[in-house]
């Protein structure tokens, strides 16, 4: 399978680097990432990190620009995701992206919370959260990654916006908690940090 013009719509933006200056090579897929989220992902990149929802690879792709690996996990299952897309699909997507990855990215297709459990606490140095955006969903992949991020960690919530109220509900409450505490707002991304 390459990557040419008999792709899906996903790829047409394949060349859109908003890194231009320091990374003139970069090719990225499409991925409905912010300017600023980008931005804050290759900033906070670096260790070891877990993309959780990493749907075409966009952030998982940034990421490792500086990490020395990337976790990425994404169930590819229709019922899981966007209701309208199907299987085949999904399937289709996980092929194409796991062929253009960099080698310092593992592809995983699985439940997030089920995969953390192959890793010993205190494994990674970040993870990013970005796969089904319910209130449940966020704070489960929270209370599941937590013990793997190593302490003053990093852990970036995408899609903190009115749109999510989920997520925003979720970040508000793990933030009141005080197992991490906010580091900044980039975009729609709140970057937090583990506490212990």
């Amino acid at each position: 399978m390459t990557l040419s013009d008999d792709n899906p719509n996903f790829m047409k933006g394949f060349d859109d680097n908003p890194f231009l200056e320091a990374y003139p090579d970069l090719k990225l897929p499409d991925g409905r990432l912010t300017f600023l989220c980008q931005q804050a992902l290759l900033k906070y990149a670096g260790g070891d990190w877990a993309d959780l929802g990493a749907f075409l690879g966009r952030s998982a792709m940034i990421l490792a620009l500086k990490a020395d690996k990337v976790v990425a996990i994404d169930v590819f299952h229709a019922d899981k995701v966007e209701p309208e897309k199907n299987n085949q699909h999904l399937n289709y997507y996980f092929k194409v992206v796991k062929e253009y990855l960099p080698s310092n990215v593992e592809l995983i297709k699985g439940d997030v919370d089920n995969v953390c459990e192959h890793y010993d606490d205190e494994h990674f140095d970040g993870v990013f959260i970005d796969a089904n955006h319910s209130y449940e969903s966020v704070m489960s992949n929270f209370t599941h990654w937590l013990p793997k991020v190593k302490p003053g960690g990093i852990i970036i919530f995408h899609d903190y916006w009115d749109r999510w109220s989920g997520v925003v509900e979720a970040v508000d409450e793990i933030l009141a908690q005080g197992e991490a505490h906010e580091i900044e707002q980039m975009g729609w991304c709140k970057i937090t940090k583990k506490v212990k």
